[in-house]
């Protein structure tokens, strides 16, 4: 289709960041030499990454790590995104010597994030809400249509259809009822979903992300709030210490969140459940 110029859509799943992370060279070896790790200390990692291990050896094994192999752990995730980089610059190239860069939309994202240890969590398995594993880049790239810049308002993937149909002039070509907002046209006072069922506890978990604050329901009753501006880490829960003031967070509609609010979930008919367990906590009120 782009050989003959009529419009084209490409969809491209790259998965090497996904766990059990391989050692990307040349680029793994450039970054524990830069941290200055042993290569050999990296060795007792090579049982992880082993796909034939159940999930609670893999998790047990994860858990018991040393300082030295969370290192090491870390490194190879950040091979995978060098690999990765690597990889879309020669695309890039690619759109460029064919002459299609220029009146391309290119968006680069991620469905979720990854936790290398932080909270003792690893992977996107046990997923709590925490930023790590919800907070994802987000690039677009659309020239002579988009100004570089950077917007700092919360996003969500749920904007990316409104956003490119935006972009293309398509705007009328947008579905009736569509959530999510051209990019654009965003505000630092919109708060963004996530959403998590966690099959094993059956418990659903809803985030919500609004000026610099942070508040986790869950279907078991439990209630967080985060500072992000102060405590970006999440280390302390304000709501283990003062009321949180829920008011000042606007609330979510109670209907289902959308796929695209960084939801992370391992089956389609898990958000109605999610919410019916929520019932009126998903609407964040005391």
């Amino acid at each position: 289709a782009a050989a003959s110029g009529r419009p084209y859509f490409v969809f491209l799943n790259l998965m090497p960041t996904h766990f059990p992370y391989l050692a990307r060279q040349p680029y793994f070896n450039d970054i524990i030499r830069r941290a200055g790790i042993p290569p050999t200390s990296c060795s007792a990692l090579a049982g992880l990454r082993d796909w034939s291990m159940s999930q609670q050896s893999l998790w047990k094994r994860l858990e018991q790590m040393k300082p030295g192999d969370l290192a090491c752990l870390q490194a190879l995730y950040a091979s995978n995104i060098a690999y990765l980089d690597a990889a879309l610059g020669r695309l890039l190239g690619e759109l460029k010597a064919s002459g299609r860069l220029t009146d391309t939309i290119l968006v680069v994202t991620s469905d979720h994030g990854e936790n290398l240890g932080e909270h003792g969590l690893f992977t996107h398995m046990r997923n709590a809400l925490f930023e790590p594993s919800i907070r994802v880049p987000l690039i677009v790239w659309a020239p002579g249509r988009l100004p570089p810049g950077r917007i700092d308002n919360p996003a969500s993937h749920v904007d990316v259809m409104p956003t490119i149909l935006a972009l293309a002039g398509l705007v009328q070509e947008l579905p009736s009822g569509a959530q999510g907002l051209d990019l654009r046209r965003t505000s630092p006072e919109r708060m963004v979903l996530s959403e998590y069922w966690d099959e094993k506890t059956r418990v659903c978990s809803r985030a919500g992300v609004v000026a610099g604050r942070k508040i986790v329901v869950r279907s078991d009753g439990s209630l967080a709030l985060y500072d992000l501006d102060a405590d970006p880490d999440e280390t302390t829960n304000l709501a283990t210490r003062v009321p949180p003031n829920i008011a000042s967070v606007p609330a979510p509609s109670p209907r289902r969140p959308s796929p695209g609010a960084s939801s992370l979930r391992s089956g389609p008919e898990q958000p109605s459940v999610c919410i019916s367990q929520l019932g009126n906590n998903g609407r964040w009120q005391e």
